[in-house]
């Protein structure tokens, strides 16, 4: 490790500054109340302060103090209450800090947990759970426990709240009676819940308990109706918030009035750095339009996506004068050819842009001849480096131009054009394009997905990929009239990166894996799908790449797999150093002679495996998990790095929330190390650790990840999983991008990852030390000269 020296376990260690929040160092008992002059702030107080507000509900201030005493006869321990007040001060941690599993026993069963992100410091969270399994007769003690603990504890520095969740049929009285304390560096407030059947209307929400928070870094309101009052909180808050650094609004209505006076103080702060607009206009919608013109004027945004219904001519148009916008995300499809041109002519002139995802409709503007040489200048004569046009629809003189504006470009490492209905015609240019930029070094990937053509034409081209040395660089679906080719690609040296298998035929599956194993060296992502087994044969293939290919980090298993097969795989998978992501649908777990066999080698698989990050499962109905759930919580009890789970049900794919206790700590607990790793490496020079960071948050993300697509998923699931990715602000992985992006060491590596997994193993054991969580003994790198507490 290059950081050094052997500080003690229990030694405190100092946060980065300017980005990742407030540092709490050392612990200590104080007594001074959050709320200095708050009625609510003692218990006798609060009693009475909710009795008054509904009788109905609460029936009496001594209902309210005997539901807490009732608490505590199974909280935590018999010197700690709930009720107890806050101890936070600025050099003193809160009691409530060290009881992160009491409050997740708590909690856990209603739908809400509580993390210990950063040292000293809670973050509460609900999950996205159907309200509907939320048992209404315990809904008033929850509505008193929520209330008290949002409003006594300043040692909360972040809050995700669904609305529906904490107060499912009592939401006036619960938003009437919420006060935040103004300790608060992160908030997001949703007033619908995603994965309600079918979902809840947009719902009526007071800013009153946002206006004293003036300490806010993230503030994300989504699926919530704001009166004009409202909107002026909202205002006041961005204004006094002056180390705001993001600001997300999904699906949140408003007046276009309103929406100008939020943009007239986004324009106007220093610090803003990620602005996200959804939302569709209203009357009177020429001041709609004007106010997406202006966002342009801010002298600080980074990053900004917008999805809405009108006004983006203006938008693009006013963007012209942003001097400092990174990266660019526009959700609409764009069909209009005044709106290419003025992209065209922002990415032109301001050389800021590294990134842009946008849908493009050029088949509807096929008349206009100008718009294929916007095209062709949205390429080549800018600065983007990652240039998603998944999707889009293009006439064919808009390819052209596409080629001749990728030939022309200095700058494009990712081109990704799948989902674009292209045939082979039209990727022979990209072909010849992509061998002359390999030769200059720093082109990455060409992504064409799904190819139309015959199989002749279909064989031709990857021939002509393979001749040109091409193939790392391209990333196709390999259908089965194409697998044959692939394999004679493979046998005759040709380089594979990222590799989709989509096949009928079950013999298709084991040459191509066959002749995978001549590319090992290369190879980053496989994904099967097929409604075919995985032989036993092909299990052996499979096997030996995901123990050769070093790194290789995402496998995607959406085909049927025999028993033999699968335990192979799972064994395989165990000594994987490199797999981050395992994705796995209709996987065997049967075997006729030893029916247990499958289940006991997936336990110690997850009991023995060093890199998974996500793991998701997609099974046929709830029966199934029922059925799997004791093995994964076997298994994931002792899995130190899975920070998510996603399990995926029926033909709709709809997300079953998991709520096992002991899954739950083992999520928590990694996130945790995962966490407080980051920001180690935000202090420190660690950037072949970095760069694994940022490699693995790619991976495990990028199904939730604005820059990718979900076309595997039926439309309600991907758009669930799309509202999740737009409140993501993924502030840290920014600051980690940010901080290294210009150093050479940051460049993935198998040995940055093996440095980054023994820094994550060494915060492990700082971090459970410090919160006092027990721990097996092992070889870990602690014995080595890393220090995380050096100054």
């Amino acid at each position: 490790m290059t950081v050094s020296s052997s500080n003690s376990n229990n030694q405190e260690f100092a946060m980065p500054e300017g980005g990742v929040g407030d540092v709490v160092r050392g612990t200590g008992e104080g007594a001074q109340p959050a709320m200095k002059g708050d009625k609510g702030s003692t218990l006798a107080g609060f009693a009475k302060m909710l009795a008054s507000a509904d009788e109905s509900v609460f029936q009496s201030s001594e209902n309210v103090i005997n539901i807490f005493k009732e608490v505590d006869e199974t909280f935590c321990d018999a010197s700690t209450c709930v009720a107890d007040p806050c101890t936070f001060a600025a050099t003193y941690s809160c009691w409530a800090v060290n009881c992160q599993q009491g409050w997740n026993d708590l909690f856990n069963p209603r739908g809400a947990e509580v993390l210990q992100l950063k040292r000293g410091l809670i973050y509460f969270r609900t999950m996205d759970v159907n309200t509907e399994d939320l048992d209404s007769l315990a809904d008033i003690k929850y509505l008193c426990l929520y209330l008290w603990f949002l409003r006594q504890h300043s040692c909360i520095s972040a809050v995700y709240i669904s609305l529906p969740v904490l107060a499912p049929r009592h939401l006036p009285l619960f938003l009437s009676l919420l006060k935040l304390t103004d300790g608060l560096r992160q908030c997001e407030i949703r007033g619908n819940d995603p994965f309600m059947e079918p979902s809840l209307p947009v719902c009526e929400f007071r800013l009153r308990p946002l206006s004293p928070l003036s300490k806010l870094r993230e503030l994300g309101l989504a699926a919530v109706r704001l009166t004009n009052d409202d909107v002026n909180i909202l205002a006041r808050v961005v204004e006094r918030s002056e180390m705001l650094v993001a600001l997300v609004l999904i699906d949140v209505e408003m007046g276009s009035v309103a929406f100008a006076d939020v943009v007239a103080k986004v324009i106007q702060h220093k610090k803003l750095q990620d602005f996200r607009v959804k939302m569709k206009a209203v009357e009177p919608e020429t001041i709609f339009d004007e106010a997406l013109g202006l966002i342009g004027s801010s002298g600080s945004l980074l990053r900004l996506h917008v999805h809405v219904d009108r006004g983006l001519v203006n938008l693009l148009r006013g963007l012209q004068g942003c001097t400092t916008l990174n990266e660019l995300i526009v959700e609409n499809m764009i069909e209009d050819a005044e709106a290419v041109r003025a992209l065209a002519d922002f990415l032109e002139k301001q050389q800021s842009c590294r990134c842009l995802k946008a849908c493009i409709n050029t088949k509807m503007l096929e008349s206009v001849y100008r718009v294929h040489d916007d095209m062709e200048r949205i390429i080549g004569s800018s600065s983007v480096e990652v240039l998603i046009l998944s999707g889009s629809v293009f006439a064919p003189q808009s390819v052209k131009h596409l080629v001749d504006g990728l030939a022309a470009s200095k700058m494009l490492k990712q081109l990704h054009l799948d989902d674009t209905q292209l045939a082979c015609a039209d990727v022979f240019p990209f072909v010849k394009v992509v061998k002359v930029r390999s030769k200059k070094g720093g082109f990455e990937e060409l992504n064409l997905g799904e190819v139309s053509g015959s199989e002749n034409e279909l064989c031709d081209l990857l021939r002509f990929m393979t001749d040109a040395d091409v193939c790392h660089l391209i990333t196709l679906t390999f259908h089965e009239r194409l697998i044959p080719a692939l394999k004679e690609s493979a046998t005759n040296s040709g380089r594979f990166s990222k590799v989709t298998l989509s096949y009928v035929e079950a013999e298709q599956a084991e040459p191509a894996l066959q002749a995978l194993r001549l590319t090992a060296s290369t190879l980053k992502s496989i994904c099967i799908d097929s409604p075919q087994d995985i032989s036993i044969l092909g299990g052996q293939f499979l096997a030996y790449l995901i123990r050769n290919c070093k790194s290789l980090t995402v496998l995607q298993l959406r085909c049927s797999t025999q028993a033999k097969a699968a335990r192979q795989i799972f064994k395989a998978i165990a000594q994987s150093k490199s797999l981050v992501v395992l994705s796995i649908e209709r996987l065997c777990f049967e075997d006729k002679l030893y029916p247990d066999l499958v289940h006991r080698d997936l336990v110690d698989m997850l009991r023995q495996n060093q890199s998974l990050h996500r793991l998701e499962f997609y099974l046929r109905d709830v029966q199934e998990y029922e059925k799997l759930k004791p093995y994964l919580v076997e298994g994931l009890s002792a899995h130190e790095y899975l920070t998510s789970l996603k399990i995926y049900t029926g033909k709709v794919r709809k997300e079953l929330v998991v709520r096992e206790p002991v899954i739950l700590e083992c999520l928590r607990r990694n996130t945790i190390v995962l966490e407080w790793t980051m920001d180690i490496m935000l202090r420190d020079f660690l950037a072949p650790e970095a760069a694994a960071a940022i490699q693995a948050l790619d991976d495990c993300e990028s199904r939730l990840d604005l820059l990718r697509r979900v076309g595997a998923f039926f439309p309600r699931a991907a758009e669930s999983r799309l509202r999740l990715a737009r409140m993501a602000t993924r502030t840290k992985y920014y600051l980690l991008r940010a901080a290294y992006h210009k150093h050479e060491e940051f460049v993935w590596s198998p040995d940055g990852q093996n440095r980054f997994r023994e820094l994550k193993m060494f915060m492990r054991d700082q971090a459970f030390s410090i919160m006092g969580i027990a721990q097996e003994h092992r070889e870990s790198s602690s014995d080595s000269d890393c220090d995380v507490g050096k100054s």
